[in-house]
């Protein structure tokens, strides 16, 4: 019994070390980073373009699969294809399209505040 004690007060004792160690970890990250961030300041320095431009990259679309499932890589084609799909829902012939797009839209000026908004605008 003694034994399991004592193994279990070294597993204790190792993962508070190891607890402390994270910890420890991550104030250093913390203090790095923000040591770097007040050495280069933050102005419209490197540090913010280069974080602006990791940001950029992300977002960026590189590539995009056309209607047949085929890769497109180029800017524009990509450009035109989601300018294409946008034009298709906006310009849907079908009706229920449209109606669940009004369904979706409600109404925020009622008749009355609309008619005294169009009354100011023509006087």
């Amino acid at each position: 019994m003694s034994h399991e004690k004592t193994e279990d007060f070294l597993i204790s004792s190792i993962n508070q070390k190891l607890l402390k160690a994270h910890r420890n970890e991550e104030e250093f990250w913390k203090q790095r980073s923000r040591q770097l961030w007040l050495t280069l300041g933050d102005k419209n320095t490197g540090f913010f373009h280069a974080s602006k431009k990791n940001r950029r990259a992300r977002n960026r679309l590189t590539t995009i699969e056309d209607p047949d499932g085929n890769p497109v890589f180029e800017n524009k084609q990509i450009t035109e294809m989601i300018a294409n799909y946008y034009q298709q829902i906006f310009n849907s012939s079908s009706p229920s399209a449209t109606e669940v797009v009004n369904k979706a839209l409600t109404p925020c000026i009622t008749a009355s505040t609309n008619g005294k908004l169009t009354s100011i605008r023509n006087n």
